[in-house]
């Protein structure tokens, strides 16, 4: 599997409001869960981990601003016209977990020294009440972070 599919996968969620989060939730998570990722926690949001003593860090948003008429193709599907990729959220955030999922997927997780978390939140968009849940957890995020 490749960003490109991945995307596919994120993209087909319709996620504006955090509609449905918990199925794009689900997704990262068995996605993740494949390269032996464990859960921590999984509420409205996702930290899900490998490794001991995490030293990096990945976060991303799962939900989109709502799309207005105009579009010329499907909002929830991934479209590739000369080379641009359209599709709700490709450019916020969905692009990025894909860029990063993918990443992760060619590790070789088995020789990490230092520990991987990855952090999924929701409501980006408008109140960020998926940072603000993770924050009130007193988590103890990594020393580098990459959004």
């Amino acid at each position: 599997m490749n960003e490109i599919e991945i995307l596919k996968a994120l993209v087909k969620y319709n996620t504006v409001g955090d509609k449905e989060n918990q199925k794009i939730l689900t997704y990262i998570e068995d996605y993740l869960k494949s390269l032996e990722f464990f859960i921590e926690k999984k509420e409205k949001y996702l930290i899900i981990s490998i490794g001991k003593e995490p030293i990096l860090g990945f976060v991303g948003h799962s939900d989109t601003v709502n799309y207005v008429e105009g579009w010329s193709t499907d909002p929830f599907v991934v479209t590739v016209k000369n080379d641009n990729v359209y599709g709700l959220g490709v450019c916020d955030m969905k692009g990025g977990i894909a860029a990063f999922l993918q990443a992760l997927a060619e590790i070789d997780l088995k020789t990490l020294k230092r520990g991987i978390k990855v952090y999924i939140t929701y409501d980006e968009e408008i109140a960020f009440s998926g940072i603000k849940d993770i924050l009130k957890t007193h988590e103890e995020f990594p020393e580098y972070i990459i959004s």
